[in-house]
């Protein structure tokens, strides 16, 4: 039996997109019941997500505090290679970009490399980072998986003597949980926990510049001046980095009296806001995948997304797709969504057949095959 070491302390922190597809992926992984292949999972002492332990599947817990990305870092690069060793793993896999500096048989999984290609979207210290860790950590692995055709793109122009043949197309999945929710109780539950209008737009994620909020904003407001339709905007999700600068703008805006902040979402009731939004917006500067536009889709909700990054492949275009830059063109495509009910039906429907295709068993099924391939080298 194949022994495999996976790292999972990153899921010590208030989840974002990557946290929640290692915590998916690793779920996933584990349910594939592999006779060939044990997996063990380092987890951070105070993990409480919801993974489970299984037969092929080990949760393991250390002592030593990760808390911070320097203490995390000191960990991978001293502890966790002896560890490495003594547990007798074939190889290790590393969900969360970078590898430790001595090396093991390892795979490495890219979500995107924008703190290279947009360092004004990132913190100094994860630009720095990015720039210590991430080239050797692409250099030493056995394989590299890229979760989307963009970002394996990406990597091959950043890191031109990165051999392609070694890093493999992993999509992300759609959990199971995020379906149309039709239950009237439910809906009205959630509507009333986060004072959610009759109809609203909806945003949902971190609060940050990269999510482009400003022109959704600026958006909204052409929206409301050219349109009598009586639609709200509500922004879903918890301050991210330099969320100062969209609050800023926020009071230059004509209609900020028709835009409501709900905070962070539990994670129960995401599938009941996007089951009663009127348009999904997300018209980010760059996403590597883009997983809240396939999780509205999966909820019965038309989209609208940028031209830029992953986003036109990972939706297969059965969406508006906008310039981010181009405000007119994302008001328009906020209007004729409201005001065609021919384009919102054809959106609802493509979207819901094209979301049923990104399965964590199939993204698990996928990473097994690569798997295999690495351990017959």
């Amino acid at each position: 039996m194949t022994k495999v070491l996976i790292n999972g302390l990153l899921l010590n922190q208030d989840y974002s997109g990557v946290q929640y597809s290692i915590e998916y992926f690793i779920e996933a992984l584990g349910a594939q019941n592999s006779k060939n292949y044990h997996f063990t999972v380092l987890l951070s002492h105070n993990y409480s997500g919801s993974l489970k332990e299984r037969t092929n599947l080990t949760l393991k817990r250390i002592s030593f505090n990760t808390s911070g990305r320097m203490k995390r870092i000191f960990y991978e690069n001293v502890f966790l290679p002896i560890y490495f060793r003594r547990g007798g793993f074939r190889f290790y896999h590393s969900p969360g970009y970078v590898l430790p500096l001595l090396k093991i048989p390892a795979i490495v999984t890219v979500h995107d490399i924008i703190p290279l290609d947009f360092p004004r979207f990132s913190k100094d210290e994860t630009v720095i980072y990015y720039k210590l860790f991430l080239r050797s950590s692409l250099k030493a692995a056995s394989g590299i998986i890229a979760v989307s055709n963009c970002v394996k793109d990406d990597i091959m122009r950043k890191f031109p003597d990165i051999l392609a043949s070694k890093i493999h197309v992993v999509h992300h999945g759609i959990h199971s949980k995020f379906l149309r929710v039709s239950n009237i109780e439910t809906l009205e539950n959630v509507r009333e926990r986060y004072h959610l209008p009759e109809k609203y737009m909806l945003f949902l994620g971190n609060i940050e510049p990269r999510k482009n909020l400003i022109s959704i904003f600026r958006a909204f407001d052409v929206f409301k001046n050219r349109s009598s339709i009586p639609c709200k905007l509500v922004i879903a999700g918890k301050k991210g980095w330099k969320y100062s600068e969209v609050f800023d703008f926020l009071d230059k805006t004509s209609h900020k009296d028709d835009i409501i902040f709900t905070g962070y979402v539990r994670d129960a009731d995401i599938p009941a806001l996007y089951s009663m939004s009127e348009v999904f917006l997300f018209p980010s500067w760059y996403e590597g995948f883009g997983m809240p536009a396939l999780e509205a889709m999966a909820c019965g909700c038309p989209v609208i997304i940028s031209n830029r990054g992953a986003l036109p492949e990972i939706t297969g275009k059965n969406c508006l797709i906008v310039d981010p830059s181009d405000i007119s063109e994302l008001a328009e495509s906020m209007t004729n969504i409201l005001s065609n009910g021919q384009v919102r039906d054809m959106l609802i429907a493509n979207g819901l057949k094209w979301s049923g295709q990104f399965t964590w068993a199939l993204a698990a099924t996928k990473t097994l095959n690569i798997y295999q391939s690495i351990s017959r080298e």
